[in-house]
């Protein structure tokens, strides 16, 4: 099904004629630092608080910059997950805005908000509490960082798989502007807009020394699009409200402000608003149990007539019941408000005696998240079972960090406090017997923790040595209530359970010890060993007493070990990443799905048993033409259960319990299995960069995603469970783009792109009912989606290059006399190799100097604002240095002319036995003659 609005296209055509007319081939495309380059682009992370080279970190992190995220069509969290080895992201089963992710087997399908995350999700450095909302609109980021393996240490609580960390662009002080526009198939339209203003300094509307400078950075977004999937169902399209389903009606804005006070201060504040008015996803039937009242047995009930087997583009759903009331009209929606403030000021004290130089950061945070999500999920017309339910999240952190860098030490110390307030309630009704539950928790966490790098004066300070720990202690608050006034024979079922709270060993340590050895300038080897915490709580989503008041869960803990390398090679034209792991998973939290006509949907957390985990990831990028660049990744995953104690049923689908009330268990291992962790993920990707024009700068993009078979429910072992899997599929995407059209003031950028450009069709999450209710549905990805988008980009005080010289002209003649020129000013980008555009016109006079048989004298240093560690530094170092060599030798200068001494070079240029000394050596001096 392929919908393409003609109002959408005409919005778009509109607008390019507005901005079309004032394109000026006098001005030079303006594209990506890389275009038409040679080497593999610095990648700069805050994977331990600190700014390093993703390269010199001994952790397993996959690292994407804003450009490479619009390159690959990375849009929000789900499609992430496309592109880390490791990563598995979905979206919840009723919902978008939500998402389940899991990371190296480890994860946390259900989606009640007494069931602590896995995977955390961070926003600058603020944790992200739920899965509702989570998500996150990836809009003017800066990068992403995924980091696989517990986290705990010094990105706190659940984080026992890995954690995701979204940076956000900060407000400049230059004027800028970016406005883009996207159409495409069923009537997408999605805009943006991001001003970037100097409020006070030395573009801003006034000057103050008193005051120091002020920015800011304002985006706002609106995101339309049709449903994927159309509401057969004439009967119920006006009742439900909905003629489609897994739409898209959001709004975006997002208010950024920097103020610097003073050069060694910071204030950071962003502010975010979140607005979804979206319909639900839509699950289909794919199996129905023989005998259930949905196989034919009951004619009023038959499910058969809507079993598929495939992805079909349209399916009937109704309109719901919500909590017990007889008119079953509440319309189908998927509707939530996010908004979040963060508070970040960040103190570069300075040289502190015996600690070195010291920074202070404190993070502040407030987040709310509410909810509503009214969804039909038997797949049909029929009132079998709809859900309703309202979500009320709010929490608060605070986080202080004390980061400093001494001689041979790199360390960490800090403080975390963790408050949350979140209400559930919610309406199920099966075969038109409701049951109400209501649920509020509240969390407390606090947490000391610290981390030291030390690096010996042994084998040429190649060898580093890091500790760290963390230390959290957890209360949780829970109230829960439940009634079915339908099923009076139950009396568990009407009744208010009073105040539980938690303690139950919610404390623990998470250390972590690790080992790098920088055995060559382009080769490092790690081992690494963390573990990780979850804290435990009440079971809040069930409907029956007994359950609710004995089935108290623990926290979950796992050890992992890792051994990796990061290696570049040839010139910086091969970066080959790899590592392998093993995890010991103790007292894991498993969530086993229950129904039953009597009990509704019963969700049972336990501390299951233990469990094995060992895998690999293999990442590469590579550059073998200018201007070609190939990413590659793999993973491998082999998860098993050593133990899996599982709640025993009768054979009526009611929970057993012995005599003291604790529930029945039996061992369940043979038959689990681990959801959402396929064994086998790899993906490829290609782009090609033409060398930059007058007219602007032509790239090509594609990549493709493959991923083996997964299940969605840990319980493998009936035939409805083996029904709710994704078999083994692969994606394709594509993007060309046509960036850095001239304008007047500004640029454009123009670009077509396209996702599951195969249209395949694969499911992405899935729910057994059980033979109890008799039925399972499966929830599938999108279609081939396509479109056009055009981007413009302005920044105010740009230079504008001159036209180029005619062919004809003839070069001015050389000065008689011999000069020579100290180059000291040639500018980068910071912690990067790329040239800024005002070191090109140095260099270029370096050229004509040459060119008259002169001599050139260029200083290159690395520092990265006094942060990098004096080998990272060196390595900056030379990577610029040979950028400016490059650029030489490009532009007619012999390689056989340049010579260079530094470190590590022909030469030190000082010292390295004190500080001063090997700061002068953070420097590389060319010599070209």
């Amino acid at each position: 099904m392929v919908r393409v609005e003609s109002t959408a296209w005409l919005r778009v055509i509109v607008a390019a004629g507005l901005l079309l007319p004032s394109v000026s081939a006098a001005q030079v495309a303006k594209g990506k630092t890389a275009a038409g380059g040679v080497e593999i682009e610095e990648i700069t992370v805050t994977a331990q608080k600190r700014e390093e080279s993703l390269q010199e970190i001994p952790v397993s992190v996959t690292a994407f910059s804003s450009e490479v995220l619009k390159e690959k069509g990375v849009v929000n969290v789900v499609t992430l997950g496309e592109s880390v080895p490791n990563l598995r992201v979905s979206p919840q089963t009723t919902t978008q805005s939500g998402t389940v992710v899991s990371m190296r087997g480890t994860g946390q399908g259900n989606p009640n908000p007494v069931f602590q995350q896995a995977v955390g999700l961070y926003v600058d450095g603020v944790y992200i509490a739920q899965q509702q909302g989570s998500n996150i609109d990836v809009e003017d980021l800066e990068r992403v960082e995924v980091l696989r393996g517990p986290q705990g240490t010094l990105f706190g609580r659940n984080t026992i798989g890995g954690a995701v960390n979204f940076v956000s662009k900060k407000p400049t002080e230059d004027r800028s502007v970016y406005a883009s526009t996207q159409v495409g198939n069923f009537d997408t339209f999605n805009q943006r807009l991001t001003l970037n203003v100097p409020v006070i300094g030395k573009n801003g509307f006034m000057q103050s020394d008193a005051i120091g400078t002020l920015s800011i950075r304002q985006n706002v977004a609106y995101k339309h699009r049709d449903g994927y999937f159309d509401n057969s169902s004439p009967t119920s399209v006006r009742a439900s409200g909905s003629s489609n389903f897994d739409n898209l009606n959001r709004i975006f804005s997002m208010t950024g402000l920097r103020w610097q006070p003073t050069k060694n201060v910071t204030v950071d504040y962003s502010g975010e608003y979140h607005r979804y008015r979206d319909n639900p996803r839509v699950g289909q039937v794919t199996y129905i149990y023989p005998g259930s009242p949905v196989s034919g047995r009951v004619a009023s009930l038959d499910l058969r007539p809507y079993q598929q087997r495939n992805r079909v583009d349209s399916t009937g759903n109704n309109a719901v019941c919500v909590n017990g009331q007889p008119e079953c009209n509440h319309r189908l929606k998927d509707d939530g408000n996010h908004r979040m403030h963060i508070l970040t000021g960040t103190w570069d004290v300075g040289e502190v005696g015996p600690l070195g130089k010291v920074t202070v950061k404190s993070i502040s945070a407030y987040r709310s998240f509410t909810h509503q999500s009214d969804t039909d999920i038997d797949g049909s017309p029929l009132h079998l079972a709809d859900f309703a339910s309202t979500l009320n999240v709010q929490h608060w952190s605070e986080e202080l960090q004390w980061v400093g860098a001494a001689p041979r030490v790199n360390y960490i110390i800090g403080g975390y406090y963790y408050g949350e307030y979140s209400d559930l309630d919610q309406s199920q009704t099966f075969f038109g017997n409701p049951s109400m539950y209501q649920a509020t928790v509240k969390t407390k966490s606090y947490a000391p923790f610290g981390q030291i790098t030390y690096t010996p004066p042994i084998l040429g300070d190649r060898i580093s040595i890091t500790g760290g720990v963390r230390y959290t202690a957890e209360q949780v608050h829970t109230d829960r209530g439940a009634q079915a006034p339908r099923s009076p024979t139950n009396p568990n079922l009407n009744w208010h359970a009073g105040v539980g709270t938690a303690f139950n060993g919610s404390d623990g340590l998470s250390p972590m010890g690790n080992i790098s050895v920088q055995a060559t300038d382009n080769l490092m080897a790690y081992f690494r060993v963390a573990r990780g915490f979850k804290g435990g709580g009440f079971n809040g989503s069930t409907t029956d007493k007994r359950v609710f008041l004995t089935n108290v869960f623990g926290p979950e803990k796992l050890l992992q070990y890792e051994l990796g390398f990061k290696s570049q090679w040839f010139d910086n034209r091969l970066r080959l990443n790899a590592d392998g792991f093993y995890s010991d998973y103790k007292d894991l939290q498993a969530s086993v799905f229950r129904a039953s006509p009597e009990l509704g949907s019963l969700s049972l957390i336990e501390n299951a048993g233990a469990a094995e985990i060992w895998g690999t990831e293999v990442e590469a990028t590579a550059v073998p033409l200018r201007g070609v660049e190939v990413t590659a990744g793999y993973s491998f995953t082999s998860p098993k259960y050593t133990e899996f104690l599982d709640q025993q049923f009768g054979t009526d689908g009611k929970p057993i319990f012995n005599p003291d009330g604790s529930p029945k268990l039996r061992d369940v291992a043979s038959q689990m299995s681990f959801p959402f962790t396929p064994e086998h993920q790899a993906m490829l990707g290609v782009t090609y960069t033409a060398p930059a024009t007058a007219s602007g700068v032509f790239s090509a993009h594609m990549d493709a995603y493959w991923q083996d078979k997964t299940l969605f429910t840990p319980n493998a072992a009936p035939p409805g469970a083996q029904a709710v899997k994704a078999a083994n599929y692969a994606l394709i995407n594509g993007r060309l783009q046509f960036a850095g059209i001239p304008l007047s003031k500004g640029s454009l950028d123009l670009a077509v792109f396209g996702r599951n450009l195969a249209d395949k069709k694969y499911r992405d999450f899935g729910i057994d009912f059980s033979s109890s209710l008799g039925w399972a549905v499966d929830t599938y990805g999108p279609p081939r989606t396509f479109g056009l988008e055009l981007a413009y980009h302005f920044t105010a005080g740009e230079a504008v290059p001159p036209p180029p010289a005619p062919v004809a002209q003839a070069p001015p003649p050389p000065p008689p006399a011999k000069k020579k020129i100290v180059l000291r000013s040639v500018h980068f980008d910071f912690d990067k190799a790329t040239l800024k555009a005002d070191a090109k016109p140095i260099l270029d006079e370096a050229v004509q100097v040459l060119k008259q048989e002169g001599s050139v004298d260029i200083v290159v240093e690395g520092h990265t604002d006094s942060v990098g560690t004096d080998r990272y530094n060196l390595g900056l170092s030379r990577r610029r240095a040979e950028t400016v060599r490059s650029y030489l030798v490009d532009h007619g200068v012999a390689k056989s002319r340049i010579t260079a001494e530094g470190m590590g070079e022909s030469k030190p240029v000082a010292s390295n036995d004190t500080a001063d000394g090997r700061a002068q050596n953070r420097r590389v001096e060319l010599h070209v003659r």
